[in-house]
C-alpha cells in the first residue's frame, strides 16, 4: 500500500506492539527500507477543533549504529489496530478515533444505475455493445494500416519474442529489453532500476502513431489537435472577455463566453480550449437538427484545479455552467463532464461501462488510493483502471469519471498512447464517445 510516506509492507507485519505504547514500524521508502520504534500520536488541526492525522514518531537505526528520528503518517483512512480489532484510541492523549467513512453499499449503488438505464429512451445495452464493437473494428483496421506503415516505430515491442503483428498482440506485448553495454555492465549499480534499459516508444514515436490513427479512426481529434489558430481565426468576442461568441453559437449552438475580469493570457487559453473542445467534441454533440440543448458556458482559467459548476432553473433543467481549466487536458475533462449532462447517451453509456468493470470489485476510499486529501466519504471502485480516479462513484448517478478520464487523453498523443496499450477498453470507449458512436439524446 502506498501512502503520500511510503510504501508499507503489507506482506510482513508493517506495525507490531511491542509494549503498552511502543510500535514497531516497517516502511520502504524509495530502494530502502526501514525498521523505526516509536509510538502513535494523533496531531490536530490549527486552531484544536477537529481531528488531524494519526502519525508516528520514533527513531531508526542506521547501517553505522546511529539513530536518526522518524516520523510517518497513517494509512488514509486507517481504522484497525494491527490485531485487527476496531481502534478506539491508541493514543495517549485527544479523543481522537478511527471511524471509518459512511460508504454507500456497492449494491445499492448498481441498483440505482440500473434505475437511470431502465427509463425510456435509455441507451439499450444492444447499442452499446455495438456501437463498442464497431468503434473496436474500426481502431484495429486503422492500427493494422499504421502499423505497416510505421512497422520501425514499433521495433521496441515484442509479442512471443517477436514484433507484435495487430492490435490485440500489442496490448499484451511487452517493452523490449535493451542489451548492457559495456559501461553497463561494468557499473551495474547505476542501471538496476533505470528506465533506458527498456526501448518501448519515445514521445515524437507516440504523437506520429497516435495522430495517423486519428486521421483513420477519430478524425474529430485530429482536427482538434492539429488546429492552428491564426490572428484572423481568432474569436474577438471571447478575447474581449465577458462576451458570448456569436460565430460557435451559430456553429454548435452553444452559449460560449469567457469569466469577466481574466488577463490576457487567461482570456487566449480559454478563446483556444473552447475551440478544440469543440471541434474535439462535435460529433458527439450534434446539430441544431438534433434534440439537444446546450446551456450557456463560462470559461475561466486557473492555476489549481479545474472544477465545472451547474445552475437550475426553477424547472429543474440546467440554467448554465462554469468551467474552470488551467491546461487543454483539464479542459478536455470538463468538457466531457459538460458532454455527459447535455447529451444522456454518453452519460448512459459511461454507466454501463462503469457497470461492466466494476462488478466484482470492491469499493475503496479514495484517499486511500489515490490522493490523502479526498474526504472519506469519497469512493472508488479501482478496479484495473489506469487511474483508480476512474472508477469513483457519485452520489448523482448521471455522472462517472469513465468517460473525462478517457477523453482527456486525447489532449496529449502520448498519453493516448499509453491508455490505448495499458487499458484497450477504455480507450477504445473514448474513441466512441468523441465519434458519437453511443448516439444523441436529452436527459
Amino acid at each position: 500500500m502506498k501512502t503520500p510516506f511510503g510504501k508499507i509492507l503489507v506482506e510482513s507485519k508493517w506495525n507490531e506492539r511491542l509494549d503498552k505504547d511502543k510500535w514497531k514500524l516497517n516502511i520502504k521508502r524509495g530502494k530502502r527500507t526501514y525498521t523505526a520504534v516509536g509510538h502513535w500520536r494523533t496531531t490536530f488541526r490549527k486552531g484544536g477543533k477537529g481531528r488531524g492525522r494519526n502519525v508516528f514518531f520514533g527513531v531508526y537505526t542506521g547501517g553505522d549504529g546511529k539513530e536518526f528520528p522518524f516520523m510517518h503518517g497513517a494509512p488514509p483512512g486507517w481504522n484497525v489496530k494491527p490485531d485487527d480489532k476496531k481502534a478506539k484510541n491508541i493514543t495517549k492523549k485527544g479523543k481522537s478515533k478511527f471511524r471509518p467513512p459512511q460508504m454507500e453499499k456497492l449494491e445499492k449503488h448498481r441498483n440505482k444505475i440500473k434505475k437511470k438505464l431502465s427509463r425510456p429512451g435509455a441507451l439499450s445495452e444492444a447499442k452499446y455493445n455495438k456501437a463498442m464493437e464497431e468503434t473496436k473494428a474500426k481502431l484495429e483496421k486503422a492500427f493494422s494500416e499504421v502499423m505497416e506503415s510505421m512497422s520501425s516505430d514499433f521495433a521496441g515491442f515484442e509479442y512471443d519474442g517477436r514484433q507484435p503483428k495487430n492490435f490485440d498482440e500489442f496490448t499484451k506485448s511487452k517493452v523490449k529489453q535493451k542489451k548492457p553495454n559495456a559501461f553497463m555492465l561494468k557499473h551495474p549499480q547505476f542501471f538496476k532500476d533505470s528506465p533506458k534499459k527498456k526501448f518501448g516508444a519515445s514521445k515524437d514515436q507516440k504523437q506520429k502513431i497516435m495522430l495517423a490513427i486519428y486521421d483513420k479512426a477519430a478524425p474529430t481529434v485530429a482536427k482538434a489537435q492539429k488546429l492552428q489558430l491564426t490572428f484572423a481565426e481568432r474569436d474577438k468576442d471571447l478575447m474581449d472577455g465577458g462576451k458570448q461568441s456569436k460565430e460557435m453559437k451559430a456553429k454548435y449552438g452553444v452559449k460560449l463566453k469567457t469569466s469577466k475580469g481574466q488577463n490576457y493570457i487567461g482570456r487566449k487559453g480559454m478563446e483556444q480550449l473552447a475551440q478544440r473542445s469543440m471541434v474535439l467534441l462535435s460529433e458527439a454533440m450534434g446539430s441544431k437538427k438534433d434534440n439537444l440543448t446546450f446551456p450557456a458556458v463560462t470559461l475561466k482559467y486557473t492555476d489549481s484545479r479545474a472544477s465545472m459548476s451547474y445552475k437550475y432553473d426553477g424547472q429543474g433543467n440546467y440554467k448554465s455552467f462554469e468551467i474552470t481549466a488551467r491546461d487543454r487536458s483539464s479542459g478536455y475533462h470538463e468538457f466531457a463532464h459538460w458532454l455527459e449532462h447535455t447529451n444522456s447517451q454518453v452519460s448512459d453509456a459511461g454507466a454501463r461501462f462503469w457497470m461492466s468493470r466494476t462488478k466484482d470489485d470492491v469499493p475503496t476510499k479514495m484517499r486511500q488510493v489515490c490522493w490523502p486529501s479526498y474526504p472519506e466519504s469519497e469512493v472508488t471502485c479501482p478496479d484495473k483502471f489506469t487511474d483508480p480516479y476512474v472508477g469513483k462513484m457519485y452520489k448523482n448517478v448521471t455522472s462517472t469519471e469513465v468517460v473525462t478520464m478517457g477523453v482527456d487523453k486525447f489532449a496529449a498523443e502520448y498519453m493516448a498512447f499509453d491508455l490505448m496499450r495499458n487499458d484497450p477498453d477504455h480507450f477504445v470507449f473514448a474513441l466512441a464517445v468523441v465519434n458519437g458512436a453511443f448516439g444523441k439524446g436529452v436527459k
